[in-house]
């Protein structure tokens, strides 16, 4: 086989036998795989670090997502731009002087001294901080992908002219790194030892990348195989064909964002859950850039059935069959992905113009992302950027407008069934034992769609629009950066909805609306707490973290002054208004509420300020963690007097936090029982009752021994051997993750 230069110059072989081993390859893959494996290794462990102090809400990695994408951009269009400037022979000798200069700010930390605002959106908090955090060391770390597979173009070796197996390399690194964080990286080391694991990988990768630098410079002309040698240079892409890849990148990246927040929103804010979605996502470009070209044909038939069915889980309501649910979701995005990336890998260009086409596909994800994060929350009062990326994506099937009466026939059958469809929907929404009709009525339009292309596009984009509408019922949704709140009036109650998880609940029926219900019951754990503790002078003064709909004030007396700590104001202005909630303005004692984080409000308090420290913050499944260490347990005693009460709902559907306090209470020398209450009598639920499971936790047992006299049996509290105690330093999720959820 003849071997050309890139200008189609006779070049010799190398001999056939006595050839030194070729490195070159496993250099360049190691390389590509180590950096994209550090691009997601910091995301995760920088969002640790700033979610203790935003509440743990779904909107952090949303934020964070979109920051790390526009880095990302920026660093695609300096390896862009770099190389046009500079050329392949000093280009990769600046970039490793770039790739120096954050040597100097590791290992990570966040700036010290940074809090988040007290009112308003902290988004703009949110990216100052990251910027100033990680953005130096990743912005050196992402233009590692495309400036890798430039420089392996520019080499002699066979595989030049096509290096984009190196982009596989890369995001099957970045799937590496991404699961490694939960499963391996967290649970065994400390903040500060991941910080400098990630500091000493990032040595490890300078050092790849001059090996690197080092073979282009010693390399002489690219060798292509003749046949696959241009006949002429390839020209430049139209702005039609860059317009598609910036769409193709960035409906699936959109689609990344919708099912995350979707899933940690409207399914289960399940610790970890997001990663998912991420890996699957990452899993899609490994296999459409792989060396075998991926048949699209595939994809391309199964998106609107995957589509259809998502609108039938919205439809019915995500928590039902959430591992279900969970499995549509992550199955329409790999389909989706793989349609869209495998359309962007068979569309790639010359390596000429590797770089420019890798900064399209970067800024479509920054497009994708940054309509999630930034314009959703302002213009959606729900999670509708999901419905609207799965409507782009059935714009992306490489397929054929159909033609003729036959298929204006099938298209007009399509609309007509959207509103038939539709009513039996409504009426299946108060019959939860026929969802599969659901299931089967959208799975029709989805047929229709197949028959009709774009009439039955807008048959399924309708029924897309119609999932996305609010549940029976509701009559106030609000959007804030901490997720989505909803106020609901049926069966006899005014209901608050974090996503699926009720914050509290009040009666429709005058005479009963001062009566306390949901887990503040009188019959539950807390009831019977201010029962045992009725005359008791330490419960004059009480602090309440989360507010909710203000019903722990139905146990404010003129003589028990109650203070809020509270992180989302729409939730204080909900719960403020008599229109839903009247506890607040009923309340028979004085009330006063502190907005902001409330450990770092807590901080400013003075010592001994309460008798007793209420913390409801955990029932949205999005466990603030930073509020359950031994660090804030300390905290919250130096606030009480000496025989003063720390009480805990722990109530949880995904984990089990018992462990993780009794570690607290051992290691700092704490008595602490549990008081659950699962079992529900059928007036009870209809009073508005719900389960819960509280933590009561004092410095000496005698000042507990009041609850032995309660209705509520109290069980001391058990550590697990293998779980220790939470610290700011150390935190496990993963080892209290109860997945009996699925």
């Amino acid at each position: 086989m003849t071997l050309l230069d890139r200008q189609g110059r006779d070049v010799a072989p190398p001999p056939a036998s006595g050839r030194r081993l070729d490195l070159r390859v496993p250099l360049f893959a190691t390389a590509a795989f180590l950096g994209a494996g550090l691009v997601f290794l910091i995301q995760p462990m920088v969002v640790r670090l700033v979610l203790p102090s935003l509440g743990g809400s779904p909107a952090v990695w949303t934020t964070a997502s979109v920051f790390f994408q526009a880095v990302l951009l920026a660093g695609y269009g300096y390896a862009h731009l770099s190389t046009r400037a500079l050329g392949l022979r000093r280009q990769p000798v600046v970039h490793l002087a770039v790739l120096a200069v954050p040597l100097v700010v590791l290992p990570l930390a966040l700036p010290s001294g940074w809090r988040p605002p007290t009112s308003g959106s902290p988004v703009l908090w949110l990216v100052a901080t990251l910027a100033v955090s990680v953005g130096l060391p990743y912005f050196a770390i992402s233009s590692a992908s495309p400036l890798l597979q430039r420089w392996f173009s520019a080499t002699d070796h066979p595989r030049a002219a096509d290096p984009y197996f190196l982009y596989a390399a890369g995001n099957a690194g970045s799937m590496v790194g991404l699961l490694a964080y939960p499963v391996l990286v967290e649970p065994t080391l400390s903040l500060r030892q991941q910080a400098w694991l990630w500091s000493g990988l990032y040595a490890v990768f300078l050092v790849l990348a001059v090996l690197a630098v080092v073979v282009v410079r010693r390399s002489g002309p690219p060798l292509v195989a003749a046949a696959a040698a241009p006949a002429r240079p390839e020209a430049a892409p139209s702005w039609v064909q860059r317009g598609r890849w910036v769409f193709l990148a960035a409906v699936p990246a959109s689609l990344l964002l919708g099912v995350t927040t979707s899933l940690t929103t409207d399914v289960a804010s399940v610790p970890f859950l997001w990663v998912l979605p991420l890996a699957v996502y990452l899993a899609t470009f490994v296999i459409a850039f792989g060396r075998r070209r991926l048949p699209l044909a595939l994809p391309s038939t199964l998106v609107p059935v995957a589509v259809a069915l998502v609108a039938a889980t919205q439809l019915l309501g995500g928590s039902r069959l959430a591992g279900a649910v969970v499995l549509l979701h992550l199955t329409t995005l790999f389909l989706v992905g793989l349609l869209c990336h495998g359309r962007l890998a068979a569309d790639r260009p010359d390596p000429s113009r590797l770089t420019g086409y890798f900064f399209l596909i970067s800024l479509g994800g920054v497009v994708g992302g940054a309509f999630n994060a930034l314009v959703a929350p302002l213009v959606f009062d729900g999670v509708h950027e999901l419905p609207l990326a799965l409507g782009l994506a059935l714009l992306a099937r490489p397929v054929a407008v159909s033609a003729g009466r036959r298929s204006l026939l099938w298209g007009l059958v399509g609309l007509a069934g959207v509103p038939a469809a539709y009513v039996a929907v409504d009426e299946l929404r108060h019959d939860t034992s026929s969802p599969w009709l659901v299931a089967l009525a959208c799975v029709v339009v989805a047929v229709l769609y197949l028959r009709t292309r774009v009439t039955g596009a807008l048959a399924l984009a309708g029924l897309l629009v119609m999932a996305a509408t609010p549940p029976v019922g509701t009559v106030l949704s609000e959007r804030t950066f901490f997720g989505v709140l909803r106020v609901q009036q049926a069966g006899g109650f005014t209901t608050l909805r974090h996503g699926t998880t009720v914050h509290g609940r009040q009666p429709l029926d005058p005479i009963d609306r001062a009566n306390p219900s949901s887990y503040y019951h009188p019959s539950g754990p807390i009831g019977q707490l201010f029962s045992s503790y009725a005359l008791d002078p330490r419960l004059a003064r009480i602090a309440v973290v989360g507010l909710g709909t203000g019903t722990f004030t139905a146990y404010a007396r003129p003589n028990r002054e109650v203070t809020f700590y509270e992180i989302d104001p729409a939730v204080v202005d909900i719960a403020s208004n008599p229109r839903w909630f009247t506890y607040l303005s009923g309340a028979q004692g004085p009330v006063d509420i502190v907005l902001g984080d409330a450990r770092l409000s807590l901080q400013r308090e003075p010592a001994a300020s309460y008798g007793m420290l209420v913390l409801d913050a955990f029932t949205s499944d999005a466990v603030p963690s930073h509020l359950l260490t031994t660090e804030a347990i300390r905290l919250y005693f130096d606030k009480l007097e000496a025989h003063g009460l720390v009480v805990l709902n722990i109530s949880n559907r995904y984990l089990d936090l018992t462990p993780v306090l009794a570690g607290a209470v051992e290691d700092l020398g704490l008595s602490g029982v549990v008081l659950a209450d699962a079992e529900l009598t059928r007036p009870q639920i209809e009073q508005g009752k719900t389960a819960s499971t509280w933590v009561v936790l004092a410095r000496d047992a005698a000042d507990l021994v009041p609850l032995e006299h309660s209705g509520v049996e109290p069980i001391p509290l058990a550590r697990r051997d293998g779980i220790d105690a939470w610290t700011d330093d150390h935190s496990n999720l993963l080892e209290i993750l109860d997945l009996r959820w699925w």
